[in-house]
Formats: structure tokens, sequence, C-alpha cells
């Protein structure tokens, strides 16, 4: 009889675990990854932004930004948008494009590692 519970109960145990311990991966989720249209996105984002902060002498005009944009070979779309949506006036440092453009000032670098 303590043999037929003790099989039962590894039975049970092995049963209610596997499950779990199948699930558990270290990749994420397919609806998790960005689709190849987000990443391209991104990706692009990513290349403006570093253009915005490390491509244009400041102080700068908006016209100076939309010019060095061109220059870095962002695509047009991107740099029509940032054209129509950059107010016409001069910028001290890229966070004050960064900020007009309505996008989120990240800190330096040496500031991140205190």
């Amino acid at each position: 009889m303590r043999k037929i519970l003790g099989g039962l109960t590894l039975a049970l145990a092995v049963v209610f675990t596997a499950p779990a311990v199948a699930q558990k991966t270290d990749k994420p989720a397919k609806s998790e990854r960005p689709s190849k249209e987000e990443a391209q996105k991104l990706t692009d984002h990513t290349k403006l932004r570093n253009a915005i902060t490390k491509k244009v002498k400041y102080p700068a005009s908006k016209a100076d930004v939309v010019a060095s944009l061109a220059k870095a070979r962002i695509k047009t779309d991107d740099a029509k948008w940032v054209s129509e949506t950059l107010p016409d006036r001069s910028f001290d440092t890229s966070d004050d494009v960064v900020k007009a453009l309505g996008w989120e000032v990240t800190p330096a670098a040496d500031e991140t590692a205190k």
C-alpha cells in the first residue's frame, strides 16, 4: 500500500511540475519579440537620435539641424518630420532639440555610471 501511495504521489508531482518546467525558457515568447517593422522603426529612431546628438554642431538653428540630418543620411521622411516638428529657433544643446521634439532626454553616460 505504501508503494502505491508513494508511486501515486510521485506521479502527481511529475504531472503538476512538468508543464511549469517545460514553459520556462530563456528566449522571449514570439509575441514579445518586436516585428521586423517595429525593429526597423527602433533602428531608424536610434539613428536619428544619434545624428541629432553627435552630428550637429551646437549652437545650431533649425536649418542647421535639418541640414545636418541630410548629411547624416537620415531617411527623408524622418528629416521631414523633424523639419515640421522642430520650432524655428536656435538650440544651444542637443538636449534642447530632443526636448523640442517631445522626446525624453537621456542622461549622459558618465552620469548613469554613478
